[in-house]
């Protein structure tokens, strides 16, 4: 199973710890307070983003994409949602909440293959970067009025 962090995140944590020049300026990276769980139906890599990426119903171009009901899940990133990592040589974190998407209504989502955690959500599209990205265990066709979610430690996000 593929999945990272995205080279946007990687930099901008480098820079954060060292250096804090991000392109001469004084550079800190602050945690955005709300992350945004996105589904997507084409390939994700490490230079995606919230623009070129394909959610469902954006026809492949992550543009609009909010056609049958399908819109990112903003989650509030707090110790709750996100309770602290635990591991060794591996560090390892996980949801604390169950995620839940709204019913995909009036067409189908298509098939679902991967899922992204973003800083910004669909009305600021453009804007958005993404943070950690995976291919899902099982791909998902989620049709008219299913609903996707993930329970409880679904979501894990690992760093060596």
């Amino acid at each position: 199973m593929a999945g990272s962090k995205s080279n946007y995140l990687s930099l901008a944590l480098l820079d954060h710890v060292l250096g804090k020049s991000r392109s001469g300026g004084g550079f800190t990276y602050s945690a955005p307070t709300t992350v945004y769980l996105g589904l997507w139906i084409t390939g994700l890599n490490d230079t995606a983003s919230g623009v070129t990426a394909g959610e469902p119903g954006s026809n492949g171009n992550g543009a609009g994409a909010s056609a049958y009901g399908y819109a990112r899940v903003a989650v509030t990133n707090n110790a709750a949602n996100w309770p602290d990592a635990a591991g060794g040589g591996t560090a390892e974190k996980h949801n604390g909440a169950a995620i839940t998407f709204g019913s995909a209504s009036g067409g189908d989502w298509g098939t679902v293959t991967q899922f992204a955690l973003l800083d910004a959500g669909p009305t600021s599209k453009q804007a958005a970067n993404i943070l950690y990205w995976s291919d899902l265990t099982t791909s998902k066709t989620i049709a008219a009025g299913d609903t996707a979610s993930f329970g409880i430690g679904a979501i894990s996000i690992t760093e060596n």
